[in-house]
């Protein structure tokens, strides 16, 4: 059986409030389910909240979705100047994060409002194919939008679920592989898997890995006649004044030319 608990898990944070553990520790409540809708168009509503998009599509649509000049609390809205400047860069970079979750909830709501006014607009007395047609593109916009915000939102709840599980197979983390649960219905064979490319990866670094450096006594190193960087010969006096170093470049002294020994 495959351990997926990590460290953090086992380490239980005080709780305030002791009523809020029922809460915490109850069982998540299960989704209820309607009638199903028509197929085709149940298709394509999953495709948008299971698969990604390309950027170009929802780039497109946020371009073609202005905010209402009279809908300004449709906005995602700012930091203030005085509180942004003291905030770390680590915060910073948190609620930037969320400001780019809640612009994709404000273009959705920016398409919606303008289907709401054409709808509102409309003499269904007169209406014809032609509505009908720009009525469903607007809500597959809107859904495209919202189904991009749904995935980004599974993720970074996989993120922060992260350090609760096992290192060997917290890289399940990274899949986008959600259904009516977070991870998937095909956890077993993720987790298999995720712990098999662990082993891989740990084996491999073992194998290139160099050995260890085991330190061993200090041994004195006898170098023989070779000379070091540092030798510079023989001192150049010797008792009794005879010079006995030559130098790099010149002849050495003659004994001709030795300074005669000083008498008494």
């Amino acid at each position: 059986m495959i351990s997926i608990q990590g460290d953090e898990s086992k380490e239980p944070e005080p709780v305030e409030d002791e009523s809020l553990l029922d809460i915490l520790n109850s069982t998540q409540v299960e989704n209820e389910y309607g009638p199903p809708i028509n197929q085709d168009v149940a298709v394509s509503v999953v495709r948008l909240f299971t698969q990604k998009q390309p950027k170009e599509a929802t780039d497109k649509i946020r371009q073609n979705s202005k905010i209402p000049d009279n809908c300004k609390a449709l906005a995602t809205a700012r930091v203030n100047p005085e509180i942004w400047s003291i905030l770390t860069p680590k915060l910073k970079q948190t609620d930037f994060s969320y400001q780019s979750i809640q612009q994709n909830v404000s273009v959705a709501s920016v398409v919606l409002t303008g289907m709401a006014e054409k709808l509102f607009k409309t003499d269904f007395n007169k209406f014809t194919r032609e509505n009908r047609d720009d009525l469903l593109r607007t809500t597959l916009e809107a859904l495209t939008v919202l189904g991009s915000l749904c995935q980004d939102l599974n993720q970074k709840r996989k993120q922060e679920l992260k350090p609760a599980l096992n290192r060997e197979v917290a890289s399940i983390c990274s899949s986008s592989a959600t259904t009516d649960l977070l991870f998937g219905d095909n956890l077993h064979d993720q987790l298999k898997a995720a712990k098999s490319t662990s082993n891989a990866i740990r084996s491999g670094i073992g194998k290139f890995s160099t050995p260890k450096f085991r330190p061993s006594p200090y041994k004195a190193q006898s170098f023989g006649n070779q000379k070091t960087l540092n030798w510079r010969g023989p001192s150049q006096y010797q008792r009794g004044g005879n010079y006995t170093r030559t130098s790099r470049g010149r002849r050495p002294w003659s004994t001709q030319f030795q300074r005669p020994p000083q008498s008494n």
